[in-house]
């Protein structure tokens, strides 16, 4: 009997309602409709709630099994009926149960339900959920960090079954044995005898004792159907217990395992092409509002060529497997554990979520692997080997509850470093252990995600990265910032909706309205003309940098899968290809066109040239397992240069073309284009001209090297005509030559001087140069941007920063509206959105920009310029144009005032 619908719910904020006797007197409530998330009717509510409902009992069902069953409550619950206490169940995503055989009544009974949805500050009764940099000891997987939600959110029904009933059916397939082993639980409520059980032709007598039994049931088959994306077969094992009960599960018939550092499917490579499914949707939060939704997901990536999702911290519901499963969608499945505290109920909490989420999911076919845990070595709370320990202790015990698939005990390795940056590039290796043994193998598998835009160095580390005789899986990547079309979400809540302030409507208007303010503020108008450009723009430069990142991993004979982050927006982490509707995004298209087969990958070695220089560039075929197939391809380099061939498809990865061709082609940005198979990919590449210096000497505190005469800047330092450029990434140790040089500093500039700081810390400028407080801007994902002016003349501008600007793209900024409170000019900047869920707004920082202080001015350089010289093309003309720019700015005159002492004030 279906129990979902027409639900009574009383809220409970200051928790009374167990002293009075609220499972006896229920309060006057609401009307809701269950399954549901409660933030449906009261967004943002935190605490306790209760539930109440009515359901007839027959008097036909007096002597047989009666239990009530929740496939989900978050986060612990208590339930009563006819005011009696059946007992509570902790845990937010698996399913539960209570006997209610000898309490149920004849006629009318009143089932009510008590609801704690852990708040993210405070405690009840001992519960506190937590978030990455608010980490709690119990696991609810990424609820606090987007939307943290409470109540009866998946089935309710009432189970009515003969005493003696069949409780879980778990098939373990042996595809090519043409068998199965159908394992069957059985909960006999009468007396020890022998039961005759039957199962796809085999039949069999077995003696039950009182209580819980196991039995094992051999299956043969004459000749097996696979189950495989390409063909999705199904075939069901009705268990029948003679007389007494009888009971269906689905199951397919498929081996999935990894050989010689490949991911094997029914004993052919395969290589896993998809997405992290976060489990965020609109209105409903965490679940799909109708099956029609969850269709288009994975029709989505069925008919673009995707055959995988990692559902992330999130167990699906059981309906949503059930449709991959006929669809023929391969899935990774993890328990809700992730950024959790070490406390001594922590490992039996994890071990309880990976228990309820295995036993439930083990037969779906779609699932080819578990992953235990997600990044366990950041943990709070644990050191490495405790982390091991735990992990170990886990993974034994999971394997006994499925011995079938592969197992992956923590996902993303210690160590791990950010792809393009220094690090130990086989970090991250994991564990697996293989199926229907104990034996185990090693997988790197990473969290690989790399600065945006991506460096040429980061490319590289993805057609590189891994080990060699070990699968490579890319179990996340990308995460780029790519705000949606923010107007376009919004029309589509209800006018009720937005009156009530549903958490996900307000958290997309609050975005909203914090960008276009902040567009403002930067006055942006004139480069982007309006916000929904400005996203349009953001989308389109990320969308071709993620399918640069996403076919330089193809071109890696190493990689046997990937999982972009993300599918869709999920709250504040705006990365996905899809909005929060599944409304696609630019960079949908573009994972879909770097996931084909074949393809041709073009790589160019470096993205910035100079005028002459030399183009290295090569080209990957990425054929998978088409051996033998024969292709011509075409190379076109800019406008001139023009490369045919014919090649033979070997390996699933090989080598095509690798040159180096001298360039005479005036400065701008042309493409490298590799066409096969009548598929296309490109990669862009810059033109920049060198620069003239158009002074001839500076005046430098901490460069060498530069193509122009230097003076040595020091606190007696006196010229004010020349440029001042200053290295201060290491600041000044001596605290009193840091107040000498800055006064000596202040006083050129307030003469007419013009001063160039590259990267500094703020707080000495202000102690010492500047007559406001620049304070500095945090920054997560960013949107940066680059206007029209000297500094960069030559460079791409007016748009959003790309690849040009990837080796010297800034890690630090300041507050531009600070910078505007003390005159200045913010000349590239940066747009970065709070990922962390609220406050969902935007900053806006600077990264170069401009002061006047007296007759002259300060230029503060954050981009990393002094580190790229006479390595990156963009950071030698830069500093060329920098150099030019500061020249023009002074204004001579007042040159004898600088006789005094820096430490004396400039008189009135």
């Amino acid at each position: 009997m279906n129990l979902n619908g027409k639900w009574e719910l009383a809220f409970d904020p200051q928790n009374v309602g167990k002293k009075q006797n609220w499972f006896k007197r229920f309060p006057r409530g609401q009307t809701v409709t269950v399954p549901h998330v409660w933030e449906q009717v009261r967004p943002g509510y935190d605490g306790v709630g209760w539930y109440r409902r009515a359901f007839s009992v027959s008097a036909a069902w007096h002597g047989r099994r009666i239990v009530v069953r929740f496939d989900a409550v978050q986060y612990f619950c208590e339930v009563w009926l006819n005011g009696t206490r059946l007992g509570d169940h902790e845990g937010g995503y698996g399913p539960f149960e209570f006997d209610i055989s000898r309490r149920a009544r004849t006629g009318k009974n009143e089932l009510v339900v008590r609801v704690i949805n852990p708040p993210l500050n405070y405690e009840i009764e001992g519960f506190r959920c937590g978030a990455p940099l608010n980490q709690g000891n119990i696991p609810i997987g990424k609820a606090s960090w987007y939307y943290n939600f409470g109540g009866i959110w998946q089935d309710v029904a009432l189970v009515v079954t003969d005493p003696v009933a069949i409780t879980d059916i778990f098939v373990k397939p042996f595809p090519f044995r043409n068998r199965a082993l159908v394992q069957v639980t059985v909960q006999n409520g009468g007396r020890t005898g022998k039961f005759e059980l039957t199962c796809l032709g085999t039949r069999r007598q077995v003696q039950l004792r009182s209580g819980v039994n196991t039995v094992e049931l051999p299956v043969q088959f004459d000749k097996v159907r696979l189950w495989s994306p390409n063909d999705p077969y199904l075939y069901t094992a009705t268990v029948e217990i003679a007389g007494h009960d009888r009971q269906s599960v689905r199951f397919g018939m498929r081996e999935f395992t990894v050989k010689n550092g490949q991911f094997v499917l029914n004993g052919q490579p395969i290589v896993l092409k998809g997405f992290l499914q976060q489990g965020c949707y609109p209105r409903t939060l965490v679940y799909p509002e109708t099956h029609e939704l969850a269709r288009r997901e994975f029709e989505m990536l069925k008919k673009n060529g995707f055959n995988f999702m990692r559902a992330h911290l999130q167990p699906p519901p059981p309906w949503y497997l059930d449709m991959a499963d006929e669809m023929g969608i391969l899935i990774e499945a993890e328990p809700p554990v992730g950024w959790i505290i070490n406390s001594p109920q922590t490992e039996a909490r994890c071990l309880r979520e990976i228990e309820a989420l295995i036993r439930r999911d083990r037969n779906h076919p779609s699932i080819v692997f578990w992953c235990l845990l997600n990044e366990a070595y950041h943990f709070l709370g644990f050191t490495i080997p405790e982390a091991i320990a735990m992990t170990t202790r886990i993974g034994r015990r999971a394997r006994e509850l499925d011995p079938t698939r592969l197992m992956i005990d923590t996902s993303g390795g210690a160590g791990m470093a950010p792809v393009g940056t220094k690090g130990d590039k086989h970090s991250g290796c994991a564990s697996i252990m293989l199926p229907n043994t104990m034996r185990r193998a090693e997988i790197v598998d990473a969290h690989a995600y790399c600065p945006l835009p991506p460096t040429d160095a980061a490319l590289a580390a993805y057609r590189n990265y891994g080990y060699p005789g070990r699968v490579c899986f890319v179990s996340e990547y990308g995460a780029p910032e790519m705000p949606p079309q923010y107007r376009a979400v919004l029309r589509k809540y209800r006018p009720a909706e937005r009156h009530l302030g549903l958490e996900d409507y307000r958290l997309h208007k609050d975005f909203y309205d914090s960008l276009c303010h902040q567009f403002a503020q930067a006055k942006l108008t004139p480069v982007f003309a309006t916000v929904e450009r400005l996203i349009d723009e953001v989308n389109e430069v990320r969308a071709g940098e993620m399918r640069l990142v996403t076919a330089a991993m193809r071109a890696n004979p190493r990689l046997g899968g990937y999982a972009f982050c993300q599918l869709a927006d999920a709250s504040g982490e705006l990365f996905g290809v899809t909005d929060v509707w599944r409304e696609p995004k630019p960079a949908l298209a573009a994972l879909i066109a770097a996931s084909r087969v074949p393809l041709l990958v073009p790589a160019v070695k470096r993205r910035v040239l100079a005028a002459g220089e030399e183009l290295e560039f090569s080209a990957t075929l990425v054929n998978e397992s088409q051996r033998g197939a024969r292709y011509n391809y075409t190379i076109q380099i800019g406008p001139r240069i023009r490369i045919t061939g014919k090649v033979r498809a070997t390996a699933a990865v090989q080598p095509v073309v690798s040159r180096k061709i001298k360039l005479n082609l005036p400065a701008g940005s042309y493409r490298v284009v590799a066409t096969l198979a009548g598929r296309r990919e490109e990669v862009e590449f810059l033109v920049v001209e060198r620069g003239r210096m158009k002074v001839p000497r500076v005046a430098t505190h901490g460069i060498t090297g530069l193509d122009v005469k230097t003076d040595i800047f020091g606190n007696n330092y006196r010229d004010k005509n020349v440029p001042l450029l200053m290295d201060l990434r290491q600041g000044f140790t001596n605290r009193a030559l840091l107040a000498e040089n800055f006064g000596q500093v202040k006083k050129i500039v307030q003469l007419g001087g013009c001063a160039v700081l590259f990267e500094p810390e703020v707080l000495p400028l202000y102690e010492h140069l500047f007559p406001t407080l620049l304070r500095m801007q945090p920054v997560m994902r960013t949107i940066s941007y680059v206007r029209q002016h000297p500094i960069f003349a030559g460079l791409p501008v007016n748009q959003v920063a790309g690849y040009a600007y990837a080796a010297v793209h800034p890690d630090k900024l300041e507050r531009g509206a600070d910078v505007v409170a003390a005159g200045g000019e913010v000349l590239s900047g940066s747009l970065s959105m709070h990922m962390w869920t609220r406050p969902a707004d935007y900053r806006w920082g600077a990264g170069l920009y401009t002061i006047p202080i007296g007759r002259g001015t300060v230029v503060v350089c954050h981009l990393k310029v002094l580190e790229n010289l006479g390595r990156c093309r963009v950071a030698d003309r830069l500093m060329v144009n920098i150099i030019n720019y500061a020249a023009s700015r002074i204004r001579r005159g007042s040159e004898e005032k600088l006789l005094s002492r820096c430490i004396d004030p400039l008189e009135e």
